[in-house]
């Protein structure tokens, strides 16, 4: 059961009915179901111990994308994510860790699940958008400041030197999968940007028609996601 993140707006407070892309990026998520999510997000959520006795997160996922991480996790159990009522009240914690080192840990982490949690022909189909969207952070964040350029090229490096132990982790998730892909697939959107201008429009355009040529079912094509 998860709390719904509240974002702040010029109007107040809204609940923050998000899923992910096809690249683990956040995007607005319309469910038939408007008490599903697809993993918790960054408030608060109750988790029975039972589902996974060693505990609901992996210690290499830290600093962001460990909700994602749930999330992925429990589809693959073919268990769900409720939404609550319930008011939830924190504060910030210290920001213990540079910028540079923030966007290492997040970015590294996302296409961590990417690699780990798509079967063999999702991820076939899905890395030429990963690789892409990896290249246009790269040179993007080259002219938005040193922790930017710094923290992505980091975890680009990352994924190219450690390739036996994203193919250790991978063999560790796919042991446990239940649900095949296409029952995951449902619950993530093939709009790869925010909506937001014309630039964004065209990006999905060609996103979810790439995800319709090459098969992947997601949720803009399910009548019942």
């Amino acid at each position: 059961v998860s709390t719904p993140e509240v974002r702040k707006e010029a109007g107040g407070s809204r609940p923050d009915y998000s899923t992910l892309n096809i690249l683990g990026l956040r995007v607005p998520g319309f469910f038939g179901d408007p008490s599903t999510v697809f993993y918790p997000g960054d408030s608060c959520f109750l988790f029975a111990r039972f589902l996974a006795p060693e505990g609901p997160f992996d210690p290499e996922f830290f600093e962001g994308q460990e909700g994602e991480y749930l999330g992925w996790r429990f589809r693959f159990m073919r268990k769900g994510i409720r939404r609550s009522a319930a008011k939830v009240f924190r504060t910030e914690g210290p920001a213990d860790l540079p910028g540079w080192k923030k966007i290492y840990h997040q970015t590294r982490s996302r296409w961590m699940n990417l690699f780990c949690f798509y079967g063999g022909w999702s991820l076939a189909k899905v890395l030429p958008w990963i690789a892409a969207e990896a290249l246009w952070r790269l040179v993007k964040s080259l002219g938005t400041g040193l922790d930017p350029a710094l923290g992505n090229g980091l975890a680009l490096a990352w994924v190219f030197t450690h390739p036996l132990v994203i193919l250790r982790k991978r063999r560790e998730i796919q042991q446990k999968r239940k649900a095949h892909d296409g029952e995951i697939l449902r619950y993530l959107s093939g709009r790869v940007a925010r909506d937001g201008g014309a630039v964004a429009r065209v990006l999905n355009f060609a996103s979810l028609a790439y995800c319709a040529l090459v098969g992947l079912e997601v949720m803009e094509y399910q009548e019942n996601a």
